[in-house]
């Protein structure tokens, strides 16, 4: 399976970047947060950006979480943790692959 994330939150954050990483820290690396987590970072204007990509297929996965298989619906419960934490909402897109088979969803899990 094949994972884009592609999403960057329509508001600069009002929160420390670091307590929105302390949240996503399950302390696991196979969790759907440290899916998020790793990705995650503060652009210029203040908002959070989630951009990355990975395969389940990789045979040297960089991330534990990387040989783990994620639905649509693990990846927008942990988006929606941000949105519920930190009144966060997204524009973009998150991306699964399988096969030759591309789904892609909204920040809630809605697919596009």
């Amino acid at each position: 399976m094949k994972y884009k994330l592609d999403l960057k939150s329509d508001f600069p954050l009002e929160n420390e970047f670091d307590e929105v990483v302390e949240l996503m820290d399950d302390g696991s690396m196979t969790s759907k947060y440290a899916a998020i987590r790793v990705w995650m970072e503060e652009d210029q204007e203040g908002h959070l950006v989630i951009e990355g990509e990975w395969s389940t297929d990789d045979e040297f996965p960089v991330y534990d979480f990387m040989t783990i298989q994620f639905d649509f619906y693990d990846l927008s419960s942990a988006l929606g943790e941000l949105r519920s934490d930190f009144g966060l909402s997204f524009e973009g897109t998150f991306s699964i692959q399988e096969g030759d088979v591309i789904k892609t969803y909204d920040d809630l899990g809605n697919e596009v």
